[in-house]
This record gives structure tokens, C-alpha cells and sequence, in this order.
């Protein structure tokens, strides 16, 4: 039976890294394509060409990406939490997430608001945010002073923006060592060893087992009951967390949490056939579910929606969820699991590009609304625009700078103050 790995200082997990840095870029890519979701009207512009594969990519992709990086990063919690200690571990954590999420919030909820003010502006939609008609001729900058001004815009207009995801880890992080210190001071020392490796022992035999994955699904829909939406809701509206999608991330982090401590594991995810097939069958349900409502209406069976087809709905979202998970694990546990210097600098560069690229992204999808263009190749433009200028500030700005070190935990030597290598002599 498979038990906590005692590792050593060096190892490095390569294919997890990469995964983490595809999981990151992937959100990129699904907020490029949320100006062309019919009815959209929340983003900070509707393009006049909107197109159901733009909202079907979205729905395939949120259905996994972010409960991915979770799992991902309970697998690195542990791994620095296990190297270093708690001490370490919190101040780690303080200048990795704590204090990107504050300094990012602070910065880019102005320029952001600007942003979606200027998007709402074109569109004729100002009053959608409150603000009154006879300011709409302003330009958007002074529009944006003045709203930033009032209370009232705030409150009504506060969200966590897409750094929700960084609030949730804190709370996660939070609530694991919580845990840790209450068991370790009400248990002796024998019950916390016997406890330890009674889940190492359960958590081997779930990944052992050949569909050990779908009790993870079982255990994970009734989670999803407790949603606003049908699927997961996004906890970014308010500081207090969330209580179902706490409960769900802290699942995913749980799991990665414990699959750190079982190592070994991961060898058994490294069968390329049933990566794809996993991968597959998550993009086979995700068209099932996707036009489940449509195929309902066309076959007349509208009677049929009920609790019942709610709880069949979540249960295919589910287990497209766990599919897309393992799968992409193990493809990328197959495919790039020795060290790349490709994917080590998309793993480093993919935090800095996560947390700015709202920036760069959403004015070019408003540049290029009104365009006749078909949305396929607008899509293609707003990446292909982003894209290269958020990999540059990465490079110029932030790898080799005290930016890169509370990101990555390290600065990079920048190219230009590398020292040559001395010349031989051969006199």
C-alpha cells in the first residue's frame, strides 16, 4: 500500500508545473472569448458577432480549469509546507498570494473599472452601472475619478475581479492550518500517525482502484447542489467566502494536498490512452450537457425538466469536471514530465500574464466590436495582439525583478547583467 514519501530537498515536479502554467494561460484564452457569448452582458463589451462555440469553450473550460489549479496548488501547499514548515509556509504564502492579491486589487480595480466604463460608454450602456445620462458625454476617464469618488459605486459595483481565485486560497490555506494545529493539540502524537496513514492508505486505494476517479464524483455533486448556478458559481462579490465553492475548491486542494503526500501516485497517471480517453469523454459530456436544455425542447420533453434533470445536469457536469482533471494530469504527467525550458518559462511566466491580462485583452475585444469581421478571426487577433505584449512586460518587467521574486519566489538574472564566460587562453 502506497504511503506518505519522505522527498528529497530537489526533487521537482516538472509536469505539474507545466500544468499549473496551462491551467493559468487557459484563462487567458476563456476571457478572449467572453465578448462573443450571446447575451454576455455583464462583460465590458458585447461583440456584434457573437458565436455559440464561444460560449460552449467557456463552459468546457470553467467546468475544469480553475478546480484543476486548485488541485495543483494543494499538491505545491503541501510540497512547501512538508519541505519547510508552517512558519515558512505562511510567510511564503503571504508574499506569493496575500500580497499579489493586494497590491493587484488595489491597482487593477481602478484601471479595470476604467476599462469596463469605456466598453459600457460604446455600447450606449452607462446607465447599466448607474451612473446618471447626463454624465454620459464625458469622456471615460472622468467618468471613471468620479464613479471611483462615490460610495455608492463601490458598493454596487465591488468584485474581486478575477483575483477571486488568490481570496480563495487564502481562505483554504487558512482553513488547512486551522485544522493541522486543532488535531495536533487535542490528539496525541499516535492517533495523529494513525490518522495520517489511515487517508494515506484510503487515498492510495481511490487511485489504485481502475474508476477510483468516480467516487470523487459522487463525493463532488452534492457539493454542486449547493450552487446558486446549475454548475459553480464565482465566488468574486465579496470577501466573505463562499461557502459551496469553498467547500469545492477545498476538495480539489485536498486531493492535491494528499497526492503530494502519496508521490508515488503520479506514476500511475502516466497511460497516454487513457489520458486522451478521459479528455475525450470530458469534451464528448461537455457537448451532452451543453445542448441537453436545446435537445429537451426539440424532442418536446420540456416536461422532464425538473429536480430530477437538474440533478442527472450536475451529475454529467460532474463527471466531466473529474475526466477533464485526471486526464489532463495524466497527458501532461505523459508528455512533460522531464524538464523543459518551453514549459518552465510558460509555468513562471503564466502568474504575472493571469493577473494582468484583463488589461491588455479587454481593450483590444472593445477596439474591435464593431468590426464586420467574422468572430473566428477577431478571436484570433485579440490573442495574437495580447499575447506577445504579455509575454514582453513578463519578460522585461517582472523576471528578473523583486516583481518576479513575490510571484515565482525567485528573480531571474537578467540576460544583460549575466557575466560572460572568460575566454580561454591558449598562449
Amino acid at each position: 500500500m502506497q504511503t506518505t514519501q519522505e522527498l528529497p530537498q530537489t526533487e521537482r515536479f516538472h509536469s505539474l508545473d507545466a500544468l499549473r502554467g496551462f491551467a493559468l494561460l487557459l484563462g487567458v484564452f476563456f476571457h478572449a472569448a467572453e465578448s462573443f457569448c450571446p447575451e454576455r452582458l455583464s462583460w465590458a463589451v458585447l461583440d456584434k458577432n457573437t458565436h455559440w462555440i464561444a460560449d460552449w469553450f467557456q463552459f468546457l473550460s470553467h467546468s475544469f480549469r480553475m478546480e484543476l489549479f486548485f488541485l495543483i496548488a494543494g499538491f505545491f501547499a503541501h510540497l512547501v509546507y512538508h519541505r519547510a514548515g508552517a512558519r515558512h509556509f505562511i510567510l511564503n504564502r503571504l508574499s506569493r498570494i496575500f500580497l499579489p492579491f493586494m497590491m493587484g486589487w488595489l491597482i487593477l480595480f481602478p484601471v479595470l473599472s476604467w476599462i469596463w466604463i469605456s466598453g459600457f460608454a460604446q455600447a450606449g450602456r452607462l446607465s447599466d452601472m448607474g451612473i446618471p445620462e447626463e454624465f454620459h458625454s464625458m469622456p471615460a476617464w472622468k467618468l471613471t475619478i468620479g464613479a471611483l469618488m462615490q460610495k455608492d459605486f463601490w458598493i454596487e459595483n465591488f468584485s474581486l475581479m478575477h483575483l477571486w481565485f488568490l481570496h480563495q486560497l487564502l481562505v483554504i490555506y487558512g482553513v488547512i492550518l486551522v485544522a493541522r494545529a486543532l488535531v495536533s493539540s487535542t490528539a496525541g502524537r499516535s492517533f495523529n500517525h494513525r490518522l495520517r496513514r489511515a487517508a494515506d492508505n484510503g487515498f492510495a486505494m481511490l487511485f489504485n482502484a481502475r474508476f477510483g476517479w468516480l467516487v470523487l464524483v459522487v463525493v463532488t455533486v452534492p457539493i454542486l447542489w449547493t450552487m446558486n448556478e446549475w454548475t459553480v458559481d464565482t465566488p468574486n462579490e465579496s470577501l466573505i467566502p463562499h461557502l459551496p465553492t469553498t467547500l469545492l475548491y477545498g476538495l480539489f486542494f485536498l486531493v492535491g494536498w494528499m497526492l503530494h503526500r502519496n508521490t508515488g501516485l503520479l506514476g500511475k497517471l502516466k497511460c497516454a490512452s487513457s489520458g486522451f480517453f478521459l479528455v475525450g469523454l470530458g469534451i464528448g459530456l461537455s457537448f451532452l450537457v451543453y445542448f441537453l436544455n436545446d435537445a429537451l425542447v426539440l424532442l418536446g420533453l420540456v416536461s422532464l425538466k425538473g429536480e430530477l434533470y437538474k440533478h442527472v445536469y450536475q451529475l454529467a457536469y460532474v463527471t466531466m469536471m473529474w475526466a477533464f482533471v485526471i486526464g489532463t494530469i495524466t497527458l501532461f504527467q505523459r508528455f512533460a514530465q522531464t524538464r523543459s525550458a518551453f514549459w518552465k518559462y510558460i509555468a513562471d511566466a503564466s502568474y504575472w500574464i493571469y493577473l494582468v491580462h484583463l488589461v491588455v485583452v479587454v481593450p483590444v475585444q472593445i477596439a474591435i466590436a464593431e468590426q464586420p469581421w467574422p468572430a473566428a478571426l477577431k478571436y484570433f487577433i485579440i490573442l495574437a495582439v495580447s499575447l506577445p505584449i504579455l509575454f514582453a512586460s513578463y519578460h522585461l518587467f517582472v523576471r528578473s525583478t523583486i516583481i518576479g521574486k513575490w510571484l515565482n519566489g525567485k528573480k531571474h538574472a537578467s540576460p544583460k547583467r549575466q557575466p560572460l564566460k572568460p575566454v580561454p587562453n591558449f598562449n
